[in-house]
């Protein structure tokens, strides 16, 4: 009965993505996949690949050009090819969320609710009609594939091996290397460890967060620094974050010119509220997400749209674990509406029927 449940609950999300955005596969290019595609092209594709590893220098985006270059050379100008990798990606990222929010604690339903909000949101359409946003979609997969590889591993209560280590630096590098959204990965790893954990585990947090750290200086002191044009140029004032702020939760939560920052104030305090009232793990997580993510645009004047496409993750967390609470809360355990033994609830209450301490090794870690 589970089995087929989860099946009905993948298939409801897939057929929820392709009916609202299947024509996002028909959209042509812009004028920045044709500049991005020049910027790759110009110094060849051999010095694209190996920018990746060339860590802080001011290499733009490095891991697009495994996106666009590969592409190019088999497909042409053909945006199609294009689009049906965006959209197998975006398929994946589903997935990944799902994952995560199952490693979180979160039960099957409220994962499965995490899937759904992440599948499709109509303020980021850029995500399904617009190629240039492929950072943010490719930041988004490997971001998630970090968390899920890192938290497969801590569950079982233990470190990473040498073995482990190269995939989770990999991991890691390929966020860092797709966007700047990915410096906020080390911060969230130590949230986990201190929400999680009672053995904590600082030293990778510590390690990739000496990466990002190389990673930003590059940007502000390389040559000719990203940060120096006016676009990329952080304003850290508590105007400009309480501006980005509200347009953010607009954006996020549909509602036009509601948010100011007086009412965004009270939100976030009620939020507050319902995770300490709660007291569940993954919604302490997910706040916490909620705040830190959006931290390496919030300062930038006009990111919006994709460039919350991994805030939405937090938010999407946050939702689905108050939301299944709160069922759970107006029905007793074991009743029609929940798990058997209350499996309803989002972390804590009941642990979902993954066996978490399976076989060691790298590839039990990524498929367990």
């Amino acid at each position: 009965m589970r089995i087929r449940l989860r099946l009905f609950g993948a298939a409801f999300v897939l057929v929820w993505f392709v009916w609202f955005a299947w024509d996002g596969l028909f959209a042509r290019f812009r004028a920045d996949d044709m500049m991005t595609m020049a910027d790759y092209w110009t110094p060849g594709i051999a010095h694209s690949l190996l920018s990746n590893f060339m860590i802080g220098t001011n290499a733009y985006r490095p891991l697009g050009a495994l996106f666009y270059l590969p592409l190019h050379a088999a497909f042409g100008l053909n945006p199609l090819a294009f689009r049906i990798v965006i959209f197998l990606l975006l398929g994946v990222n589903v997935y990944l969320a799902y994952r995560v929010a199952l490693l979180l604690d979160c039960s099957d339903m409220a994962s499965a609710l995490v899937a759904l909000l992440v599948c499709y949101h109509a303020g980021m359409g850029d995500l399904h009609y617009n190629t240039a946003v492929v950072y943010d979609i490719l930041c988004f997969f490997f971001y998630s594939s970090t968390l899920i590889f890192y938290l497969n591993i801590r569950r079982q209560n233990r470190a990473l091996t040498p073995l482990e280590w190269p995939l989770f630096l990999l991991l890691f590098l390929g966020a860092l290397n797709s966007k700047e959204m990915a410096v906020t990965l080390p911060v969230m790893l130590l949230a986990y460890e201190w929400i999680y954990q009672k053995e904590r585990q600082w030293w990778p947090a510590l390690i990739v967060g000496l990466l990002t750290a190389l990673s930003i200086f590059g940007k502000i002191f390389g040559s000719d620094p990203l940060m120096a044009q006016a676009a990329y140029k952080p304003v850290f004032t508590l105007t400009r974050y309480f501006q980005s702020s509200t347009v953010h939760l607009n954006d996020l939560l549909y509602t036009g010119f509601f948010f100011t920052p007086n009412r965004a104030l009270l939100l976030w305090l009620v939020m507050g509220l319902i995770a300490c009232r709660i007291r569940r793990s993954p919604l302490r997580f997910a706040l916490l997400f909620i705040f830190i993510s959006p931290l390496p645009v919030i300062f930038l004047e006009g990111r919006t749209r994709a460039c919350l496409y991994i805030p939405l993750l937090g938010w999407a967390i946050f939702a689905g674990g108050a939301r299944i609470r709160a069922e759970r809360c107006t029905h007793p355990r074991g009743s029609a509406v929940g798990e058997p033994g209350g499996g309803m609830c989002c972390g804590g209450g009941a642990e979902s029927d993954f066996d978490w301490h399976g076989a060691g090794g790298i590839c039990s870690v990524w498929n367990s």
